[in-house]
């Protein structure tokens, strides 16, 4: 099953990767992120937080204490921990995902003006929002080219087309202590389907799963 709830790290995690001499896959990343439509994405964020009441809601939701609660209990479920470390293995960290995350989810309004259209349809809706302008992006064609021209990132992507990760996803989905996590963000309206597609749009990655 995709819907995990550490997808709301991948989603964000964008700049952390170990340097190396020359062109390092942390510089392979930051190229993939400038094909990010990051001011239009702006934008719609401040959209939905001015007109959805059910968007807001749950933005709340990130920036409370019970948000970081049900964080550090994610963390410390042990097949969690062996999928993070997978992760810093390929060549992502995942320990500054968080802030990451609320930094997004904090974003200033953009200096450019824009009509307030009415929005509604909550997280969902605005998370679809976001992989539509994703995918509309050049972002799939940067991916192919960086892993033509990469060989560390290359060697990165292969890492997560791996059984092995597939296997740790999956356990770390199944765990008896991350359901009822998962349950939590659910009541928020937080659809991890929907997540799993960002993750993939924000990288150009929607071909690998």
């Amino acid at each position: 099953m995709k819907s995990q709830i550490f997808l709301l790290v991948f989603a964000f995690l964008l700049k952390y990767a170990p340097p190396t001499n020359g062109q390092s896959l942390q510089d392979d990343l930051n190229d993939l992120q400038q094909h990010v439509p990051m001011a239009q994405i702006q934008e719609l964020f401040v959209r939905y937080l001015m007109a959805d009441p059910e968007f807001r809601q749950t933005v709340q939701y990130f920036r409370g204490p019970e948000f970081a609660t049900m964080w550090n209990r994610f963390l410390e479920v042990p097949k969690v921990r062996e999928l993070f470390t997978y992760m810093t293995s390929a060549g992502l960290m995942v320990n500054e995902a968080l802030e990451m995350f609320a930094g997004f989810t904090g974003m200033e309004k953009p200096r450019t003006k824009f009509r307030r259209s009415p929005k509604s349809g909550g997280f969902r809706a605005f998370i679809a929002e976001v992989v539509e302008l994703c995918s509309s992006s050049d972002l799939a064609s940067a991916h192919e080219a960086k892993k033509s021209s990469s060989s560390q990132y290359r060697e990165m992507v292969s890492k997560f087309e791996a059984p092995e990760f597939k296997r740790l996803l999956a356990e770390a989905s199944d765990d008896p202590q991350v359901k009822p996590l998962q349950d939590e963000l659910s009541s928020y309206g937080i659809d991890f389907d929907v997540l799993f597609e960002l993750w993939k749009s924000f990288f150009g990655w929607s071909s690998i799963f």
